[in-house]
């Protein structure tokens, strides 16, 4: 739904943007199974709502080595797509680059973040969430 008394269209040329330039997800790796939620990449309040005009697309850069994870381009939700022990014992650390564009327009029409994934050792059997952290947009 849009912004009371507003409409999708008035949103076309409108620039997305993060909250934070740089995301950082922490999690234990007994929490990373496939399919489970990493977090969210979420865009500043008055860019909100192009999400729920379904005006704006999610993406991870490209060029970026086989990462573990998927994001979900219309929404931002990141998930884990591999949880192979053997290939992720030595990745503690995650970090590439996403984009948020403005689905509307073929201009160029956009921002960047950078995602950091902190994978913790600990295999404790107590119940635990993914604790996010990040740097505002300056």
């Amino acid at each position: 739904m849009c912004w009371i008394g507003k409409t999708c269209e008035e949103r076309l040329h409108r620039i997305p943007k993060f909250n934070q330039t740089v995301f950082t997800f922490e999690t234990k790796f007994s929490n990373w199974v496939d399919g489970s939620l990493i977090g969210s990449l979420s865009l500043s309040d008055e860019n909100s709502s192009l999400a729920s005009c379904g005006s704006v697309q999610f993406n991870i850069v490209s060029g970026s080595n086989y990462l573990p994870v998927a994001i979900d381009g219309t929404t931002g939700i990141l998930k884990v797509i591999e949880s192979d022990y053997e290939t992720m014992k030595n990745n503690h650390t995650i970090t590439f680059q996403v984009t948020v564009r403005n689905a509307n327009t073929s201009l160029n029409i956009s921002d960047n973040a950078t995602v950091n994934i902190l994978i913790g050792e600990n295999y404790s059997d107590e119940e635990t969430g993914s604790e996010i952290t990040a740097v505002k947009r300056v």
